[in-house]
């Protein structure tokens, strides 16, 4: 059952990032949202291909697979100043829902413990994210512009591929030693381990939609970008 939703979300996600392709405001869009996704499900532990999983791995891969796909068609300042805009963003919604929780509860709110479950964790899991999502993607947009600049003949999915290994084995390692260390019920090494492979697996359901993608991106976009 596990295996048939990770499979409905790759067609989801697939479909919003066609969607998002030509936009540079709707790609920055589904990154923020991707991210923060990613943080508030990562707590949850779920069997997936008989690997532990948090069940987050999909959000923050097509986070990474977005900005590769941004830097493609506007260049990679727009997407490290949409890198640096969602995590500014996000440290926003952290802050806010650690003065949410500060709040004493009503006698009659039945909901304030769920609340604290999904959000008491919080702070480590952001400072988790804050360190490897910049490390790990800077390093892997430095990558991704010089493939695009000396094997620009290369099939992009190919190119993105050679950029998203090492970023997600810099992401990962960084992660979870520091956001989910003391979280999770597995040894943290099994973790690294299953999330890794499943980032993998990911990456290779998604070459169909990052090829259509690819097709989206006329020579217009990169000629006339959009306002910023």
């Amino acid at each position: 059952m596990n295996e048939l939703i990770f499979t409905l979300q790759i067609v989801v996600m697939s479909l919003f990032l066609m969607l998002a392709a030509k936009h540079r405001l709707l790609l920055s869009a589904l990154v923020a949202v991707s991210i923060c996704l990613a943080d508030l499900m990562v707590i949850k532990q779920i069997p997936l291909f008989s690997l532990s999983s948090t069940g987050s791995e999909i959000y923050i891969s097509i986070a990474i697979i977005t900005l590769f796909i941004l830097q493609e068609q506007k260049g990679k300042k727009p997407a490290v100043e949409t890198l640096l805009g969602c995590l500014m963003w996000y440290c926003t919604l952290i802050a806010l829902s650690q003065l949410h929780l500060a709040y004493a509860p009503s006698a009659f709110d039945m909901n304030s413990m769920a609340y604290y479950e999904i959000f008491h964790n919080n702070p480590q899991v952001f400072t988790g994210t804050l360190i490897a999502l910049p490390i790990s993607m800077l390093i892997g947009m430095s990558l991704f512009e010089y493939l695009a600049l000396y094997f620009s003949r290369w099939p992009f999915w190919w190119r993105l591929w050679l950029s998203y290994l090492p970023t997600q084995l810099i992401n990962t390692a960084l992660f979870v030693f520091i956001g989910l260390l003391g979280l999770t019920h597995v040894p943290i090494l099994n973790t690294a381990v299953g999330a890794l492979l499943l980032k993998m697996l990911i990456f290779i359901a998604f070459i169909p939609a990052i090829v259509l993608v690819k097709k989206l991106i006329l020579p217009s976009d990169l000629k006339s970008p959009l306002p910023s």
